[in-house]
């Protein structure tokens, strides 16, 4: 079985509880917005060839441990990538706000 990881670049901005910003891979670029939310789900672009389902995401931030990120992952037809998580991972990432994110189906 072949698993494989997607690389996402990330500049990210520190909004009013919420981080939003530019995401970039190999396949194109994208808007970016993590915020606060009751269940752990993203929505991805379809294009980035992620299959929908129970997904990690790991977000970097420089020398810093990464901070892991399980999620059910939704693909939709849009040119965002949107994060609804806890709030302490949102106060992680706000913390520290990470550089780029791996994401791999689980």
């Amino acid at each position: 079985m072949v698993f494989s990881c997607t690389k996402v670049d990330l500049n990210v901005s520190i909004g009013n509880g919420y981080l939003y910003g530019d995401a970039s891979t190999l396949y194109g670029s994208y808007k970016i917005n993590i915020q606060e939310g009751t269940d752990n789900i993203a929505i991805l672009p379809s294009d980035l060839d992620v299959v929908a389902g129970l997904t990690m995401i790991s977000f970097h931030a420089g020398s810093e441990d990464e901070i892991p990120f399980r999620c059910e992952v939704k693909t939709e037809e849009t040119d965002m990538i949107q994060f609804f998580t806890s709030l302490e991972t949102l106060i992680k990432l706000t913390k520290n706000p990470p550089t780029w994110m791996s994401v791999e189906k689980i």
